[in-house]
């Protein structure tokens, strides 16, 4: 990830923003995405100099419209879209990746896959072939021992 500079990054899931502010960097612009209001709230007094929004990413449209919006003025250096531990949690995730893919120039996706998961990803290789229709695979990292799955790739709309 150090050769790249993005521009707009935008993190889904962010939470508190823990992970979200080390996205930030002095020339570029970062926006965190969360289904909660609270964590919103709070990562946005932690952060000021992020912009953090409450949004279910589960409605493809709304989340869609967020996304050229935020776009619009961040544009020049790339885009990535980032996300840890969030998809499992999004029963339209394949739709998420495709709304990403004509948006956003680069994803990552980190997640946790448990040997039983009771989410709505249920394997590795399911993800992967998922991000291939949209994404060229530029780095992948799966620890089958522990379920643990790293994923960045180019869109293939960019």
């Amino acid at each position: 990830m150090e050769e790249y500079n993005f521009q707009s990054i935008v993190d889904v899931g962010s939470g508190k923003g823990a992970l979200t502010h080390l996205l930030k960097k002095r020339n570029n612009q970062v926006i965190g995405f969360d289904i909660s209001p609270t964590a919103v709230e709070q990562a946005k007094a932690r952060f000021p100099d992020i912009q953090f929004s409450s949004i279910d990413v589960n409605d493809s449209d709304k989340f869609e419209l967020f996304l050229k919006d935020f776009l619009k003025s961040h544009v020049g250096g790339g885009s990535l879209i980032f996300t840890a531990e969030c998809l499992s949690y999004l029963s339209n995730w394949k739709d998420f990746i495709q709304v990403a893919s004509r948006n956003i120039d680069y994803l990552m996706v980190s997640l946790y896959i448990p040997k039983d998961p009771i989410g709505f990803v249920k394997t590795a290789k399911e993800l992967e072939l998922e991000i291939c229709k949209y994404y060229e695979i530029i780095e992948s990292v799966y620890l089958a021992k522990s379920g643990f799955i790293v994923i960045f790739g180019k869109s293939h709309a960019i």
